[in-house]
């Protein structure tokens, strides 16, 4: 069998290879700007509490551990992102966990990841500063020290007696925690 090479098949080789280094070069024209406005989305949330970082799935286990959770206990998650704490503590617990976020595209990402669990999970749309607490056991947060800080009070006021805060990386500053977890960085406390 002979191989004709035409000038038709030149044409169409130099325009494929054409299209696909285009292609290439969109890729690279296009992909630093989605990674720059995905940073600024989750840039917006650091002042009105913390920025987005997903907790490792290793240390959520851990802190619902460490939190002692027992079935018919309300969990509430300050700052729930994605809404992996509040799923594993549905699913593993039974427990009803409540996850509160203000960034309104990880609430839509929640709801749908959560669906199948509707029954004791669910995410709230709001800001943190603004959830009424009184009806958690345990409350989880990933929080910056500074947004920790600001909850203390809110915590003292609304937090029945006995209920637990389980803090990732970051310590309640001048409060002693019952339990701390040194290589997750876990940190639960007692009202």
């Amino acid at each position: 069998m002979k191989f004709k090479i035409t000038g038709k098949k030149i044409l169409q080789l130099i325009l494929s290879i054409h299209v696909a280094l285009a292609l290439f070069d969109l890729r690279f024209l296009i992909l630093p700007w989605i990674f720059i406005l995905g940073n600024l989305w989750t840039l917006y949330t650091k002042p009105l509490g913390a920025q987005w970082v997903p907790a490792d799935i290793s240390k959520v286990r851990r802190m619902l551990e460490m939190a002692n959770l027992k079935s018919g206990e309300v969990l509430y998650d300050l700052g729930s992102g994605d809404g992996r704490i509040v799923a594993e503590a549905a699913k593993r617990y039974k427990v009803e966990a409540i996850g509160v976020e203000i960034d309104w595209l990880r609430v839509l990402i929640s709801r749908l990841k959560l669906e199948k669990l509707y029954r004791h999970a669910k995410i709230k749309h709001g800001n943190l500063f603004d959830a009424k607490i009184g009806d958690a056991n345990v409350i989880t947060m990933y929080l910056l020290p500074d947004t920790v800080d600001k909850l203390k009070s809110k915590f003292k006021k609304e937090l029945k007696s006995g209920s637990r805060i389980v803090s990732l990386q970051f310590p309640i500053a001048n409060w002693k925690p019952v339990k701390v977890d040194e290589k997750s960085k876990i940190f639960v406390y007692r009202i």
